[in-house]
């Protein structure tokens, strides 16, 4: 097993040489990882950057963070990220402010601490003057016993340890979930949120574009022959249309096998309509509708009726035709990430409204917003206006999460209560918010509310047993038993009973470690 951290230090001596090979020159510079792979494949294990148990699969052009585990294979990584500025690095930067700030229950308690410590003080002085006027003989020691058993049971141990404690603990958490908080009044007020504004192309979607259906006529022949013809055809097109068809067509290692075979000739693209080409001496057409028109070749009915279904969900359509007949169709749209429905449906169920903000047309915002159980939705959305929007929300009196990945997203989620950023947005994105999910994970946004209702929640129960145990002890520390029972508090049970409360605050708030959000 090698840390990629390891290869880094190795290639960043050899990074001027890899600058200048044609190979790599072309390939873009990527602000959200460490570095990118240039040779060879493996396995890596990201799980302590990113919180992603499972070891993800890298290849050449693949993103690497540094201080991640090669498990098996090597690699060869080219350095985008210098020591100081790499992602471990401003974690580490991160948390560290994040631990040393203060949520706003914590001033809180500081303030009443403030009056708290001349109150004890205050009784100390009551207690040593009573017991010195009324007590028993010797009356300057039973003075001085009960004034020390109050000065010790009433040191704030267990007041000062109650929010930090559980603060910390709960940051941990979040960590290991892989939501990094950025600072401690963020995780308070995450609990409070009651809308979550969400951007969507590549935080409710992959933010690329997919095949998401390849339709052929009835009773064709040959399918696999087709696609192949499809293939090497469209493995010569830069367009976003091509570039789909392709990963999806290559997932078929039978059709990626027969297109190496496949001569193609003659290949041309036809500006903003499509592709021709000559492919095994069959005459190839992929393209819209207009560019079979304006060909004369007609479009069966049952494909037209294909394709009207697929447009009026935002999904763009491409014919195939062979020989000037149409043999299919297939559709590409920016697919939605998996886990969205879910976490839609879990804010829901929480009671917290989910919106969708988004410089995109109507028809694709609502296709989106329909699928994931969205109702609300703000679509043709300048940037500088999506931050209108979250401050007219919070005008009307909601607390609002903002989640974005851009650098049009910015504004809105500094604008926000609290942002929370895409770990693989930009950097503007990243460093604006006021927490960020590690992994492109949009369940991480109710888990990170939970999070923050079960901290405040850890924070309140160590509190009331702080001040419950002060309000209780302090008088018995005083001798408010003695005149009924005879009873005074021994300064040995008042140090035990003073570090026993420290110890329970510290155990209650180790229990967010293994809180199910």
């Amino acid at each position: 097993h090698w840390s990629l951290s390891v290869l880094f230090d190795a290639m960043g001596a050899l990074s001027s040489k890899y600058n200048d090979t044609p190979e790599t020159a072309s390939r873009p510079y990527d602000e959200t990882r460490d570095g990118f792979v240039i040779a060879g494949q493996s396995v890596v294990d990201e799980s302590m950057v990113t919180g992603e148990s499972m070891p993800i699969a890298k290849k050449i052009g693949d993103k690497v963070v540094g201080a991640t585990i090669s498990s098996s294979g090597s690699l060869e990584v080219k350095v985008t990220k210098i020591v100081g500025s790499t992602m471990l690095d401003r974690i580490i930067e991160l948390v560290k402010r994040a631990q040393s700030s203060k949520a706003r229950v914590q001033k809180t308690v500081d303030a009443i601490s403030s009056y708290f410590i001349p109150a004890v003080i205050g009784a100390a002085f009551v207690t040593t003057i009573l017991w010195y006027l009324f007590g028993p003989e010797p009356r300057f020691l039973h003075a001085m016993i009960n004034t020390v058993s109050v000065l010790i049971i009433a040191c704030p141990c267990a007041l000062g340890l109650a929010t930090p404690t559980s603060i910390t603990v709960g940051m941990g958490r979040g960590a290991r979930e892989g939501i990094l908080i950025k600072d401690a009044q963020m995780l308070e007020i995450a609990g409070k949120v009651d809308v979550v504004v969400f951007d969507k192309t590549g935080t409710l979607t992959e933010g690329k574009q997919q095949v998401q259906e390849f339709e052929f006529i009835k009773n064709i022949e040959k399918k696999e022959y087709i696609e192949s013809l499809v293939l090497a055809v469209e493995r010569l097109s830069n367009h976003p249309v091509s570039v789909a068809g392709v990963t999806y067509l290559e997932k078929k290692d039978v059709v990626k096998k027969a297109a190496e075979k496949v001569v193609v000739k003659n290949f041309a693209a036809v500006s903003g309509l499509g592709v021709r080409a000559q492919a095994d001496e069959h005459e190839l057409l992929i393209g819209a509708d207009r560019l079979f028109k304006k060909e004369g070749i007609e479009i069966p009915q049952t494909l037209k009726t294909c394709a009207l279904d697929w447009q009026k969900t935002a999904r763009t359509v491409s014919f195939v035709s062979v020989d000037k007949k149409v043999v299919g169709l297939f559709c590409i749209a920016d697919a939605i990430r998996k886990e969205v429905p879910a976490a839609i449906a879990t804010l829901k169920k929480s009671g917290i409204e989910s919106i969708m903000i988004t410089g995109d047309n109507p028809v694709s915002a609502k296709s989106v917003a329909d699928a994931v159980g969205i109702q609300k939705v703000f679509a043709q959305v300048l940037p500088q206006d999506k931050e209108l929007h979250v401050r007219s929300l919070m005008d009307q009196g909601h607390i609002v999460a903002m989640v974005g990945d851009g650098i049009n997203d910015a504004p809105a989620l500094a604008a926000a209560n609290i942002g929370i950023a895409i770990g693989e947005g930009t950097d503007v994105a990243l460093e604006t918010a006021g927490a960020a999910l590690l992994r492109s994970d949009i369940m991480l946004v109710p888990r990170l509310i939970a999070l923050s209702k079960a901290t405040m929640r850890n924070i309140t129960q160590n509190l009331i047993w702080a001040f419950g145990y002060n309000v209780l002890l302090i008088p018995v520390a005083m001798g408010i038993l003695y005149p009924f029972f005879g009873i005074t508090l021994n300064p040995m049970f008042a140090g035990a009973a003073m570090a026993f409360s420290s110890l329970s605050v510290v155990l209650n708030s180790l229990r967010l470690k293994r809180i199910k959000i």
